[in-house]
């Protein structure tokens, strides 16, 4: 845990540098058994991923009911 940290510390500082403010969070991690709604937002997410990064749409067409907004941060044209 310490490493992903680090990392999450490292992000949020080089984001800080175009923020008003600090950005605080507290971070928890907590085994996928105690929380299984978060193997569903992961499968979601990574549906989306695969979609935009691969272009396989399968995995997302599958769920896109499941969606409501999904917008495309890299392209600023596109929102599915």
């Amino acid at each position: 845990m310490h490493k992903f940290q680090n990392a999450v510390d490292k992000a949020l500082s080089a984001r800080e540098t175009g923020t008003a403010g600090n950005i605080s969070y507290n971070l928890k991690i907590v085994p996928s058994a105690e929380m299984p709604e978060l193997s569903i937002i992961d499968y979601l997410i990574w549906a989306v991923q695969r979609k935009l990064l691969k272009g396989e749409s399968r995995y997302f067409d599958a769920l896109k009911s499941k969606y409501e907004t999904i917008l495309n941060l890299y392209n600023e044209d596109e929102e599915q």
